[in-house]
């Protein structure tokens, strides 16, 4: 952790706001648009990103403190998908409406990701991990562009994020349930392809 305050020029510890203006002041100096040393901004992003979600897991952690232990997490064998991740954010190219139409035509089944309760859990408080579909900084040219035999010069590549998500208590059998992803953080990603992820309740006696 101590690497990422120095690529930021901070102290150890700094609070998040320190850790926000550090980054929008060396951002306007090596951002891709001003600079030719896309390796460093990367660098400075990564630090940002990891500093900001530790910060932000610390402050979770004493918000929700002993309850976030009790929820249950659900086996992923208990997961099934409405089609692949990758037809998922394919899919959403093509249709990124709003709202009820948008999960109608974003999905061929109108959802993404089916999750299977029993009774009992239905009306408890679970949690579930899913796979999303995210650009990723590409690990072999660690985000360079340069010519790459896997990502083809792209700086990033498509791969599976998992996100712990919080079920709503009391839903009933076939429920439909949106997770916003555009506020999400995750220490790899550059974006995820998607913005929402639809979720449905299967209920298994």
């Amino acid at each position: 952790m101590k690497n990422y305050y120095e690529i930021l020029n901070l102290e150890e510890g700094a609070p998040k706001e320190e850790i926000r203006r550090a980054f929008y002041r060396l951002a306007k100096k090596f951002h891709p648009d001003i600079s030719n040393d896309h390796k460093q901004f990367l660098q400075i992003l990564r630090a940002y990103k990891t500093l900001i979600e530790d910060q932000n897991t610390k402050s979770d952690d004493r918000r929700i403190g002993k309850k976030r232990n009790i929820r249950t997490v659900i086996p992923k064998r208990r997961v099934t998908y409405a089609v692949s991740l990758q037809d998922i954010a394919k899919i959403r190219t093509y249709y990124p409406g709003k709202g009820k139409r948008r999960r109608a035509e974003g999905s061929l089944k109108g959802y993404d990701v089916c999750v299977h309760l029993t009774p009992d859990e239905i009306k408890s408080a679970v949690s579930v991990e899913l796979d999303v579909p995210a650009h990723v900084i590409c690990p072999l040219c660690r985000g360079d562009r340069t010519p790459c035999s896997l990502c083809s010069g792209r700086g990033y590549i498509m791969k599976a994020v998992p996100v712990m998500v919080d079920i709503p208590v009391n839903l009933k059998h076939g429920d439909i349930f949106g997770v916003p992803l555009r506020g999400r953080k995750h220490k790899e990603y550059t974006f995820f392809v998607i913005k929402e992820l639809w979720v449905k309740i299967e209920l298994n006696n």
